[in-house]
């Protein structure tokens, strides 16, 4: 039988685990016999058989994880639900705000008692969401902080098993001590880094409902990626010239149907675009004619795939042009600017030389030299909402505005002048017939585009 010396426990807080042993004789007498070399295999595991037996050392560190299976389990269950609450709970938050965006057109139809019963229903299902949310929180925090609270004396706890079963009885009160001392740091120290682990528990499950939506958004671009053929071309203006006179779509046998439908709109569709040839697309409603927007866009994959489009999307090459036309916060030049920003915005009107007196000039072409005025100039930031500033019409001058700005080889326009009269509406084409801009209008009058081929 082996025996620990007080003599030999000397590091680790008066403990050393590298023991030269002594012998014991049938009599009872002790001997020193001749050292040893220790086995490092035997003594670098800590569990309660390896200390009370070090020379038939057969286990590992199994034995001290598996003393938390049940919890991780918890946890994990626990995540996995709260990822499907954090999606459903902003799928809510998302109807108040549509609500808020079209709060003016609700109270003209007067509709305020059937949405207030729609809101209400959402506004229900959401706090129910949020309930089921804060319990599956409470129980998965409960668990975390019981954790941390009883991992140190369950630790203690398996020593007090180990030390009443009698594995420790072969040893001196001085080797008992450093064996105690020296398991029970061993296992606070496993607990410890297995609860900076539970700790990241309520972190992963807040992350997890976003970390879905992306993923979801990622598949669908690398979807519509797949399906697309898009030549990107160089903004310069050597480039420029050459696409006026080339083709700049390219449709053969498309057809396409709304998203998850099966009925077709339109079927096996030959379309070329030709820069400089203008094009009205007429038809009843719902025949696709905005459909087709979309999937030139790109926001709709055709059932074909046969849709080569020989210019990037940029404001120089391609700018499209909707009822409603997309305001951004900001002032009234960076209205007509837009997409550019404030950094762009100077480099741009640097390299094509655009001063604010052609900016000027070019509201008053669509008629916003009023508004301009009203806004207090150019570089007044507008602390509000634009959209409630400007009525529709002038929305869709400034929508002109900002096309005659960029100037770019080819405008889509899908009844973007459906709130102008018919002599405002002549003047925006034939403004754009004199800056060469391609158009592509979509609409149900004939006249719509005063257009000549």
């Amino acid at each position: 039988m082996f025996e620990l010396s007080q003599k030999e426990l000397q590091s680790n807080n008066a403990a050393s685990w590298m023991a030269k042993p002594r012998y014991h004789d049938e009599s009872g007498q002790t001997g020193d016999k001749q050292e040893k070399p220790v086995n490092r295999k035997t003594t670098s595991c800590y569990c309660d058989s390896c200390l009370a037996n070090p020379q038939d050392s057969q286990c590992s560190w199994k034995a001290a994880i598996l003393r938390q299976p049940s919890t991780s389990s918890v946890h994990n269950e626990l995540v996995v639900k709260i990822d499907d609450f954090v999606a459903a709970s902003y799928d809510g938050e998302w109807y108040i705000g549509k609500v808020l965006v079209n709060s003016e057109a609700l109270a003209l139809y007067g509709l305020g008692t059937v949405e207030e019963k729609e809101t209400n229903e959402r506004l229900r299902n959401l706090i129910n969401v949020q309930l089921m949310l804060l319990n599956y929180q409470f129980f998965l925090n409960f668990s975390v902080n019981c954790f941390h609270y009883f991992g140190y004396i369950f630790s203690y706890i398996i020593i007090a098993i180990a030390l009443f079963a009698g594995k420790y009885d072969g040893l001196t009160p001085t080797a008992l001590s450093a064996a105690i001392s020296k398991n029970s740091f061993v296992s606070i120290y496993l607990i410890r880094c297995y609860k900076k682990l539970i700790d990241l528990s309520y972190l992963v499950s807040k992350k997890a409902g976003f970390t879905r939506r992306i993923g979801e958004l990622i598949e669908t671009l690398m979807k519509k990626e797949k399906n697309h053929v898009d030549k990107d071309t160089n903004s310069c203006s050597e480039s420029l010239d050459v696409l006026r006179s080339g083709c700049i779509y390219q449709l053969e046998a498309v057809s396409y149907a709304a998203p998850k439908s099966s009925e077709l709109l339109v079927r096996d569709l030959n379309l070329n675009i030709i820069a400089g040839q203008n094009i009205l697309i007429t038809g009843k409603t719902g025949c696709g004619k905005s459909s087709l927007l979309r999937v030139m866009s790109n926001l709709w994959k055709p059932v074909s795939v046969t849709v080569v489009r020989n210019l990037s999307f940029h404001p120089s090459n391609i700018i499209i042009l909707s009822q409603r036309s997309l305001l951004s916060d900001g002032s009234l030049k960076q209205q007509v600017i837009y997409p550019y920003g404030k950094p762009i915005q100077q480099r741009y009107t640097e390299k094509c030389q655009m001063e604010d007196e052609k900016i000027l000039s070019i509201l008053e072409d669509v008629g916003l030299t009023a508004v301009c005025r009203r806004v207090g100039g150019l570089y007044e930031n507008f602390e509000g909402n634009w959209e409630d500033m400007l009525t529709p019409g002038e929305m869709q001058r400034l929508a002109f505005a900002r096309l005659f700005y960029h100037k770019p080889v080819i405008a889509i326009i899908d009844e973007a002048t459906s709130a102008m009269d018919t002599q405002t509406e002549k003047e925006m084409y034939e403004k754009c017939k004199q800056l060469g801009i391609t158009l592509v209008s979509i609409g149900h009058r004939e006249k719509e585009m005063g257009i000549g081929t």
